[in-house]
């Protein structure tokens, strides 16, 4: 194992890998994203909403997408966005694949 790191609640979502090495991980509860650093560190941590919805997505310019419920009480929802500033990384490095979440890697 190269390294482990402790948050503060369930992990349902894929975890997002970027270029600039940051890893983006979204817990459920009161959902917060955690940014931690290749070294597995926790750089910073933002309350985004009551509970996630599903795995985030990045584009090619660094913007994370997320959705996450809004309240306890009824079905609201939404879509949120963080600028990362940096692309998606790796073969693989969300959920799916890619923003389409084809499920296809180019060039195998």
């Amino acid at each position: 194992m190269i390294w482990s790191t402790e948050l503060e609640d369930e992990i349902v979502a894929t975890p997002i890998s970027s270029s600039n090495g940051n890893i983006y991980v979204i817990v459920r509860g009161e959902a917060k994203i955690f940014q931690l650093n290749s070294f597995g560190q926790i750089e910073s941590s933002e309350y985004i909403g009551k509970d996630s919805l599903g795995s985030p997505v990045t584009s090619e310019e660094g913007v994370l997408y997320y959705a996450v419920t809004s309240n306890d009480i009824g079905g609201r929802s939404r879509l949120g966005a963080l600028k990362t500033g940096s692309s998606p990384s790796g073969s693989w490095p969300q959920y799916g694949c890619d923003q389409s979440r084809s499920g296809r890697k180019v060039g195998v």
